[in-house]
């Protein structure tokens, strides 16, 4: 949850970067710079943008795998699937786009070979990348130096991850004698 509140956060800080995001790491090509972000009110997708052609549905996935399915045997995938199509035809828009977004450490597998065929997992490798490469956009957000840790902690797999936890309480606690 506060991933996708950050992610949402800078992905409104400058439209004209998460265009280029949208490009870059998710291949939609022609996104507008006019757009809303919705956060956990559409059916409870994490992050819904909104332009006058799309709709993207980011789904994020820390620390947590997809949510258990339905008597129907449907998943929450599925729910938010449905609900985009029936959305976009009743709203007269072009395209929906699914996406997961998924730390290194989590291993997400689609199964399901119709949620296979709508929705694509992008890494927090790709999404720190993108970032870091483009941190200079950011320089006069105060937080963006620690958004950007947050995200490379989740490029690592647990056992870095842990790793690099405990080497830096190790540090913390020798330089305090």
């Amino acid at each position: 949850m506060i991933f996708s509140n950050l992610l949402s956060y800078y992905f409104n800080f400058d439209h004209k970067m998460f265009v280029k995001f949208a490009k870059e790491v998710l291949g939609v090509s022609d996104m507008s710079c006019v757009f809303k972000t919705v956060r956990e009110s559409m059916q409870n997708i994490d992050l819904w943008i909104e332009d006058e052609k799309h709709v993207l549905v980011i789904e994020n996935k820390i620390k947590s795998g997809l949510n258990g399915k339905t008597g129907k045997g449907k998943t929450q995938l599925d729910k938010y699937y449905e609900y985009t199509q029936k959305y976009i035809k009743e709203h007269n828009i072009r395209k929906a786009y699914y996406f997961i977004f998924v730390p290194d450490y989590n291993a997400i597998h689609l199964c399901d070979s119709d949620m296979k065929k709508h929705y694509k997992i992008a890494t927090y490798s790709e999404i720190y990348k993108f970032f870091k490469k483009y941190a200079a956009q950011y320089i006069n957000d105060k937080y963006f130096a620690d958004f950007l840790s947050g995200l490379q902690k989740h490029t690592m797999m647990l056992s870095e991850l842990r790793f690099s936890i405990m080497r830096s309480r190790f540090l913390e606690k020798a330089n305090q004698r």
